[in-house]
């Protein structure tokens, strides 16, 4: 009871207060159903490319799988979301699964585990994982044409989008979906 009256707060503060442009994004993202629908709405076919950076536990490949029966490739870090992704498409041959983030450039980083929300930014980081350069994965796995790509990374969004337009990269995605996350160094400015 407490935690709602919390939240409660929290919502008037963010909303009428200091009107912060992220959570009412959010907030009428969920007002459309988009959670629900709009995420998944795409003219994407069996024969397209779909890549997934921030796999997690797979809810949302799954879904679009389901739609749409595409070539997925996932690329999850943490090893616990990684295995899980492992058995939940361990029968799929359409679905590639790659234990590493992307990012600007090769490398390890700490990163916090935060179930949905773990990030190489923010909480108590103490879980080392690989990094691979966003240009050098795509075209070692040949992806010249991707149909859609899903970025929802923790804050990682800010090295590897300016990568993929510094690379070309962005060229080769017909359609983006990405979470822009607001707790990393000037997120704002970066995300205009």
């Amino acid at each position: 009871m407490i935690r709602n009256f919390i939240e409660g707060l929290k919502t008037i503060w963010k909303t009428y207060i200091i009107k912060d442009e992220f959570f009412l994004a959010r907030e009428l993202f969920k007002k459309d159903n988009a959670e629900k629908g709009l995420r998944y709405f795409y003219p994407l076919n069996d024969e397209c490319t779909v890549v997934d950076l921030g796999g997690y536990r797979g809810e949302w490949a799954q879904e679009i799988w389901n739609k749409y029966h595409c070539n997925i490739y996932i690329f999850e870090p943490v090893e616990e979301f990684f295995k899980e992704l492992q058995s939940k498409f361990r029968n799929n041959p359409k679905v590639r699964i790659f234990k590493y983030g992307v990012s600007d450039k090769d490398g390890t980083d700490l990163i916090s585990l935060g179930g949905l929300s773990s990030s190489q930014f923010v909480g108590d980081r103490n879980i080392e994982v690989e990094f691979k350069d966003i240009n050098k994965v795509f075209n070692e796995l040949g992806l010249d044409k991707i149909d859609l790509i899903k970025i929802n990374i923790e804050g990682g969004e800010f090295k590897v989008l300016p990568r993929m337009i510094e690379s070309g990269l962005m060229n080769n995605c017909t359609d983006m979906q990405i979470q822009f996350h607001h707790f990393y160094p000037n997120s704002e400015r970066l995300r205009e």
